[in-house]
């Protein structure tokens, strides 16, 4: 037998001893089917015995490389903190709700990976948006972006430390911007969304999966975790939208929102914040607020102002809800006519 067939049985998975059966049965066959043929039926039965041995070599051989092949590309999506997995079948998520009292509680879709040998994943969303955590503190963190990219590396025990959370707040905002709508009345996209995976592995090896989510009229999730194909038509992935840049910092003494009509002093922000906490001290204890922060770039909430106080010095505020924070702000926005004027509130919302 040549050293080629002999390396190839080494590197199967059945036993030694089975190697070693299988081996001396077919060096058997080797040399009975060399001896001299006593008729033409003879010959052919002897081919035919080799070849099928040759034909289980390979069968196995294959079936070896793919049950590696699967090992080294283990994937699977489980829900945050729980033993809840993601699969193909679909699954309703238990860790949070939103109501048609445009309440929320928990945490919505919080996920996690489990898996081998993963380089990298880069996360796409369609509709709304996404926050990421490393808990280990080792990787940068992401919040309302509609894109990123996520090195896992090979310590998989790291995996179920790295957090992706989708952040609905265009759905939130929608709901609270008119009281009487339901979550039977949104439309399509405001209740789905697609969350798209483009793993590669250490190997090169490279898979798309997609989660997709839909809100039910109890305000409960449903998630269904799926293999996925990108299109020309899924821009979303292809050419996602640019987050806008950050606020430049301004000094600890002046505060300057970028609305250009006035430069408040601490004095100025402390009263206006005041006003924030009283309005938000009528929130019933479920929608307690726990943390208010100044906003510096009022620009970027511009389309919440109406237009009949645009003039207006305009200073706002992000408010969290506790069941929010720290991913989701309600925004706040406190105005006067000019500086002879009282603050008042004069929009709210998410």
């Amino acid at each position: 037998m040549s050293d080629p067939i002999n390396r190839l049985f080494k590197s199967l998975t059945p036993t030694a001893q089975q190697k070693e059966r299988m081996l001396l049965e077919i060096k058997k066959r080797s040399i009975e089917d060399q001896k001299p043929a006593f008729s033409h039926k003879r010959r052919r039965g002897g081919w035919v015995k080799y070849l099928t041995a040759a034909v289980l070599v390979v069968i196995l051989s294959v079936f070896t490389l793919s049950y590696i092949n699967e090992e080294d590309t283990a994937f699977a999506l489980y829900v945050y903190n729980t033993g809840t997995e993601l699969t193909s079948s679909g699954v309703e998520i238990a860790t949070g709700i939103i109501n048609d009292n445009h309440s929320m509680r928990g945490e919505l879709v919080q996920f996690n990976v489990k898996g081998n040998n993963i380089n990298s994943i880069r996360f796409s969303i369609q509709n709304q948006y996404m926050d990421f955590t490393d808990w280990t503190e080792t990787r940068s963190n992401y919040s309302m972006e509609k894109q990123f990219t996520v090195v896992y590396g090979s310590h998989a025990s790291e995996y179920s430390s790295l957090v992706v959370n989708w952040n609905p707040k265009l759905t939130i905002q929608a709901l609270n911007s008119h009281p009487d709508r339901t979550i039977a009345s949104l439309n399509e996209q405001l209740r789905t969304d697609r969350i798209v995976m483009e793993i590669t592995y250490s190997t090169g090896t490279k898979a798309t999966k997609a989660l997709d989510m839909a809100i039910q009229e109890d305000g409960k999730i449903f998630a269904k975790l799926r293999d996925y194909v990108v299109t020309e038509k899924d821009q979303f992935v292809l050419n996602p939208q640019v987050k806008p840049t950050e606020p430049a910092k301004l000094p600890d003494n002046r505060y300057e929102p970028s609305n250009d009509h006035a430069k408040y002093s601490k004095i100025e922000i402390d009263a206006a914040a005041k006003l924030a906490q009283e309005y938000y001290a009528k929130f019933p204890e479920d929608r307690q607020i726990v943390k208010i922060s100044y906003t510096e770039n009022v620009q970027l909430l511009s389309s919440y102002i109406q237009d009949e106080y645009k003039a207006w010095q305009i200073i706002t505020f992000d408010a969290y809800e506790k069941s929010m924070y720290p991913n989701t702000a309600r925004h706040i926005f406190i105005a006067r006519e000019d500086a002879t004027k009282e603050w008042t509130v004069i929009n709210e919302g998410y």
